[in-house]
């Protein structure tokens, strides 16, 4: 900035031409420093890891020579050399990870999982969804068909070519198991959906349900239970697993009211510009924007 507010008062202060070429020079010289100073300075990437916990990825030391597409060109990079950034996620990937619970799995809920769970790997494109469906169909790893007003599977696509263009991303557009599309291609009746046994995977929790207590409830109400009720607090750290593991195979049915209090008490308070952020921030959420002072 000093050889900045120089070069503005060259005329005023009467440089000769040796001078001129020397703050020139001068000038180059410490926008060079201050790019490397900030390349050296934003080192350290911090993000939510498959475990629910925040992950701290120590870049080293970079230099503006490091990528050419820039500071954000090389930390994505590195994610994706880490594996935490898929340019395109296998169709392997989704028929392991086929959630336990569902008997068809609405495209829209298998694009919302790759930007709500910590276990699926991120994506710089959200149509490489649509590519990682169009494989699968074509490989046999699972089919695709829409749903008519009478709750039958239209439009089936099953171990043939389909394209990108092909694949509707939408809640009443669903991925089929490879065991019932191979039925209802061949005409038969699809067999009763029986559910995979869970893999055991690095950083991932088994979760396995009480299901003597199911059976109980279940027995006392011929028709299955009318609904499930939980109210507790969930650690900031895990709000995605919460919504993965237990929200995520209720959501396609409807019916599901999530009701959220927060409450915010840093050691030094809230200051009127944050508490205006979040008051902005709810309304880009199209949320109601009233919130309450804490005494």
């Amino acid at each position: 900035m000093a050889w900045e507010a120089l070069n503005d008062e060259k005329d005023d202060l009467q440089l000769d031409e040796s001078q001129q070429r020397q703050l020139g020079e001068q000038k180059r010289r410490s926008a060079l420093d201050l790019k490397e100073a900030v390349w050296n300075a934003y080192r350290h990437v911090v993000f939510l890891g498959k475990d629910g916990a925040l992950r701290h990825l120590d870049l080293g030391l970079i230099h503006s020579s490091s990528a050419t597409d820039g500071l954000v060109g090389l930390i994505i990079s590195r994610l994706k050399q880490d594996g935490e950034i898929e340019p395109e996620p296998s169709a392997g990937f989704l028929a392991r990870n086929w959630p336990t619970a569902l008997a068809e799995w609405p495209t829209k809920a298998v694009r919302d999982a790759f930007f709500a769970s910590p276990l699926f790997p991120r994506l710089i494109d959200p149509d490489a969804v649509r590519r990682t469906i169009a494989k699968g169909v074509g490989e046999g790893l699972f089919g695709y068909a829409g749903k008519d007003a009478g709750g039958n599977y239209v439009g089936l696509r099953f171990k043939r070519p389909t394209s990108e263009a092909d694949v509707e991303i939408s809640e009443g557009v669903m991925l089929l198991p490879k065991e019932t599309a191979e039925a209802l291609a061949s005409g038969a009746q699809p067999p009763e959906y029986q559910k995979p046994q869970p893999e055991t995977a690095v950083g991932r929790e088994t979760v396995t349900p009480d299901e003597d207590w199911l059976k109980t409830e279940a027995a006392a109400q011929p028709v299955g239970l009318r609904g499930l009720l939980w109210e507790g607090e969930v650690p900031w750290g895990k709000w995605m697993q919460f919504y993965n593991k237990v929200l995520s195979r209720f959501t396609p049915l409807g019916g599901v009211k999530l009701t959220v209090k927060a409450e915010i008490k840093p050691p030094e308070g809230v200051s009127p510009q944050k508490a205006s952020e979040t008051k902005a921030a709810l309304r880009d959420l199209g949320l109601d924007d009233t919130v309450s002072p804490v005494e």
